[in-house]
């Protein structure tokens, strides 16, 4: 369920896990973007991550992407760490757009952009392949001078 509308098979052997990491690893390395594990605040186990990726330091532009495990949706979590992804994007990289892209059918992600206060830009007809043929992807964004408006994530 969480892998459904991601775009990507979900990972089901140590390699794969590997090579995630690794990427997860070289985005801050390579100056792309950045990952953070979340981690149930209980058990420290594994729960998701979000991150951005794809940065463009000449227009100053991001993607944000993120997934959680099914038994901790509707909890506030993913909204909590897009805000604190907003945070670090806009003030730590200082990009001027932070962008999503969403699969149309995706409605939870939908939901959690939306109360971070992206907006859709347009729908990208057939973006991308996959398993069952090609998908249409919302296009979101949020952008610096509406962020600068809000108060932090720790308010």
């Amino acid at each position: 369920a969480v892998m459904q509308y991601y775009g990507e098979n979900p990972v089901h052997d140590l390699a794969s896990a590997k090579m995630e990491i690794e990427w997860f690893l070289g985005l801050p390395l390579e100056q792309k973007g950045a990952r953070w594990v979340i981690a149930d605040r209980v058990t420290d186990e594994y729960i998701g991550d979000a991150g951005i990726y794809n940065f463009s330091r000449t227009h100053r532009r991001i993607e944000i992407g993120f997934k959680l495990k099914k038994e901790y949706w509707r909890k506030g979590i993913i909204t909590f760490c897009i805000q604190h992804v907003l945070q670090y994007g806009f003030s730590t990289l200082n990009c001027n757009r932070i962008e999503a892209l969403v699969d149309k059918r995706n409605i939870g992600s939908i939901k959690s952009l939306e109360r971070c206060g992206f907006k859709r830009d347009g729908l990208l007809r057939e973006y991308e392949l996959e398993q069952d043929g090609f998908v249409d992807l919302w296009m979101f964004s949020r952008l610096a001078r509406e962020h600068s408006s809000d108060p932090s994530p720790d308010e």
